[in-house]
């Protein structure tokens, strides 16, 4: 019989002689299917043991115009390593997107989503889909504020309320009264607009964001904008790299031929180009930072021709294989190796041969004089 402690907490409530306790399991879902047979076993008939197992949505963008549920269903088990027969996971919808691409919404439990978002991205059939958690925002129809729900609200009741302008009597399709804001009148603050919320990207773009309204400006559209401000901290300061001037050939350039030509000139842009052709002309080159490789000294056309080679039938067999699996590339394989052969052995004679011909300089011309 599996056997563990585990924390119990208090009755959470008694209905009659009935009696629901919690027992909280936190390390991994093999652990609560484990404790879950177990209770069941010993309990038997005299009690119903059911698990609480909590699910996220999770958003899939960037998906081939062509990918079907299966092949999201089936990323999904392999990224977070459930078996075939697992059936935790529920694709919601596959939807055409922008681009001709298509967008999944999936649902999954929670300590198996914590493993895919981590990584952020997905591999689903040929490309790499951004996959991040579907955020849903709660709202209260009683007391018209954001963030909980009717069953746990503590605020005051506007149930017979219109959401638009907080009054009884008349409801939001009908409301002709200027707007206020429920939510900022309960925090006393400018309540002279609409309600709304905002969601963003991710939670650490929501804790830098202040100071947020609804703007009352037309937009030809059923929609307002809202205004807000983002924290983004200190800005690091760019050091821009300007290009130093050669001193020694700015005193050269300015002769004193140069400088009473210039004074006695009465426009003032002519003066101004005069002196600006002057300093550039007395700039050091800037040095690149893409300097090109130079080749090793052994390096010769063939040997060029047949690294191509080499790593083209790689490729393909690197590219079927992912498509059709290893057992479909057995010919690519082959190719791909013998080729890698051929360029590692033409490497070893072009060293070789590299090597002889120093050999025979040093022994015709030892001192090496022209």
């Amino acid at each position: 019989m599996w056997k563990e402690r585990v924390p119990v907490s208090p009755p959470l409530r008694k209905v009659g002689r009935n009696v629901e306790v919690l027992v909280r399991v936190t390390r991994g879902e093999e652990r609560r299917a484990n404790l879950e047979s177990a209770i069941k076993e010993a309990l038997g008939t005299r009690a119903t043991v059911r698990g609480l197992i909590k699910y996220d949505d999770l958003d899939i963008t960037g998906l081939v115009g062509v990918t079907t549920e299966n092949e999201v269903s089936n990323a999904l088990m392999k990224a977070a390593g459930l078996t075939p027969n697992d059936a935790s996971i529920r694709i919601k919808n596959v939807r055409p997107a922008p681009n001709g691409t298509k967008r999944a919404t999936a649902s999954m439990r929670s300590s198996d989503a914590v493993k895919i978002l981590k990584e952020g991205h997905i591999q689903i059939g040929l490309v790499w889909a951004k996959i991040r958690l579907h955020l849903i925002t709660k709202r209260c129809f009683r007391c018209l504020d954001y963030g909980h729900s009717r069953f746990k609200c503590t605020g005051p009741d506007r149930t017979e309320a219109c959401s638009l302008c907080t009054s009884a009597g008349h409801k939001a399709a009908e409301c002709k009264n200027p707007p206020k804001c429920a939510s900022c009148e309960d925090i006393e603050a400018p309540k002279d607009h609409y309600p709304g919320n905002l969601t963003f990207a991710t939670p650490r773009i929501a804790q830098k964001t202040k100071d947020w309204i609804v703007l009352d400006e037309v937009t030809l559209t059923d929609h307002y904008y809202l205004s807000y401000e983002v924290d983004i901290g200190t800005q690091r300061q760019i050091n821009i790299k300007t290009p130093k001037i050669d001193v020694q050939r700015l005193g050269t350039a300015l002769t004193p031929e140069t400088l009473q030509l210039i004074s006695n000139c009465a426009d003032a842009d002519r003066i101004a180009l005069a002196l600006t052709q002057a300093v550039l002309t007395c700039r050091e080159p800037e040095r690149s930072g893409n300097r090109t490789r130079r080749s090793v000294h052994w390096w010769s056309p063939e040997v060029s021709a047949l690294r191509r080679n080499a790593n083209h039938l790689r490729r393909v067999y690197q590219r079927k294989k992912k498509r059709l699996g290893p057992d479909a590339c057995v010919r690519e394989e082959t190719d791909a190796k013998k080729a890698k052969r051929e360029l590692i052995s033409a490497i070893e004679s072009a060293k070789e041969a590299a090597w002889n011909r120093l050999c025979d300089q040093v022994q015709s011309d030892t001192w090496g004089l022209p």
